[in-house]
């Protein structure tokens, strides 16, 4: 929208709310993507657990040569999957807040008479 420099000298009158509706139609997208993409890591996850607890009660798994490598590398993903979780979860709360921040912004802009729209 404008340079850094340009901070605190920028003509309010300036802002164009159209472009800042647009973004955040755009963000919105986005956030629901990333809500799509959390509940298909969270199914994922439970499968692995599913999986991870009848291998452990199993008595044909425990029997095979691989049943450690297999705990293991199940674990091993269980762990993976978690943290981007956590991760895509942050990403949906500050996403959360951008498109707060930029409606609030939009409507400040519009009530004041300060926008192109």
């Amino acid at each position: 929208m404008w340079a850094k420099e340009d901070e605190g000298k920028i003509d309010l009158a300036s802002i164009d709310t159209w472009k800042l509706h647009d973004i955040l139609r755009y963000v919105h997208s986005y956030l629901a993507n990333l809500r799509i993409v959390e509940q298909g890591l969270r199914f994922v996850n439970a499968e692995h657990r599913w999986f991870s607890s009848e291998i452990e009660h199993g008595q044909a798994y425990q029997d095979s040569p691989w049943y450690g490598t297999v705990c293991d590398a199940i674990t091993a993903q269980e762990f993976q999957i978690g943290v981007i979780i956590i991760w895509t979860h942050e990403v949906i709360k500050r996403t959360q807040i951008l498109i707060d921040i930029v409606r609030v912004s939009t409507l400040f802009c519009r009530r004041h008479g300060w926008s192109k729209s």
